[in-house]
């Protein structure tokens, strides 16, 4: 089941899956702040590890499509990466673009499955500030679903 809705100039696109409502709201109501505190963000994501959408905000509908690959592929690639290197588990994925930013981290402690936040930026935002911005949506995101 999914939906759209309009918030502000976003276009959210919510997809109830398995892990139910609760989530998929708490995840959109962090998702808007994020988006709300960090100038430059043009998508972010929820997804699980199977590339499963919890909960997207975007302006660019084709942009909720690309995140959802990117997030696939990312994950994919740097898993593979940390094993070919001889690591442990692939914990951010980050990729700096000549006009923007795209950074991919896990969020940890909510369910049973894993959680990534993906994140599409331009050049406003600066990697650094959008790798700390993430980090600190993920620990809201697990306070806010521990609540409800």
């Amino acid at each position: 089941m999914s939906h759209t809705t309009g918030t502000g100039s976003s276009v959210v696109k919510t997809s109830a899956a398995s892990l139910g409502a609760e989530l998929t709201a708490v995840c959109l109501e962090c998702l808007q702040e994020l988006i709300d505190k960090m100038p430059g963000i043009i998508a972010a994501g929820v997804f699980t590890q199977e590339g499963r959408e919890i909960a997207c905000v975007t302006d660019d509908p084709t942009l909720r499509e690309s995140l959802w690959h990117i997030t696939r592929s990312m994950d994919a690639l740097g898993e593979e990466t940390a094993h070919e290197a001889l690591l442990k588990s692939c914990q951010h994925v980050i990729v700096a673009c000549e006009s923007g930013n795209v950074v991919m981290l896990p969020i940890t402690g909510i369910g049973r499955r894993r959680l990534m936040i993906s994140v599409i930026a331009d050049d406003q935002a600066l990697i650094g500030s959008l790798l700390v911005a993430c980090k600190q949506f993920a620990s809201n995101c697990k306070t806010c679903a521990h609540r409800a």
